[in-house]
């Protein structure tokens, strides 16, 4: 069986890059920040599996903004694809009503994990529009000819070129989880061709 070229790989791999960048999705960021900690919550992150608005949500203690206080606490939120292209539709360039409906959201949520906390009023809200960085379907590099899956492409590297490449988009799914992998995978190859001095 014939190993194929260097130079068809990397065109191979430039053709599904152009194919993804085609796919690109758009997600939101939300951080709020409130003017004292959230005690009764048992969790600092979470993933929400089947939430039609919201994919992750997290507590940054160490995060502030406009209005920061020492004892504020703020949370960072991800919308899902679907509701950041619900948001898409109704937005006019800003996003303001993004940062309110997706602070709704965010409460219905705290407020159903802790529902003997009252929230209080938030000091900020601030929302972020990502446009890309988020594809319909990653590339599954790491999917094996018999239907499983081998981490071992979750970075991808060019050794004679010292390139190494990172990111939940070469894998099955994306997650930061499997992006920080990724990028501590691409980490440890560079690393290891300084180690033998490539």
């Amino acid at each position: 069986m014939r190993r194929p070229e260097v130079s068809e790989v990397i065109s191979g791999f430039a053709a599904q890059l152009r194919t993804l960048a085609a796919e690109q999705q758009s997600r939101y960021s939300l951080t709020v920040s409130f003017p004292r900690p959230l005690r009764g919550l048992a969790f600092d992150a979470a993933s929400v599996h089947g939430s039609p608005e919201i994919q992750f949500l997290c507590r940054e203690a160490s995060r502030g903004g406009q209005g920061s206080r020492d004892d504020a606490e703020s949370w960072v939120v991800q919308s899902t694809s679907d509701f950041a292209r619900e948001l898409d539709s109704m937005q006019n360039g800003t996003t303001n009503q993004a940062a309110e409906l997706l602070y709704e959201a965010t409460k219905a949520l705290l407020q159903k994990a802790c529902p003997t906390e009252e929230l209080p009023e938030p000091l900020v809200l601030r929302a972020n529009r990502w446009e890309s960085g988020f594809f319909k379907q990653p590339l599954d590099l790491n999917r094996t000819a018999d239907g499983g899956v081998s981490h071992h492409n979750d970075a991808v590297s060019f050794e004679p070129w010292r390139l190494a490449l990172c990111g939940d988009y070469l894998g099955n799914r994306q997650s930061v989880e499997l992006a920080a992998l990724s990028g501590m995978m691409a980490a440890n190859r560079v690393a290891e061709w300084a180690y033998r001095g490539l």
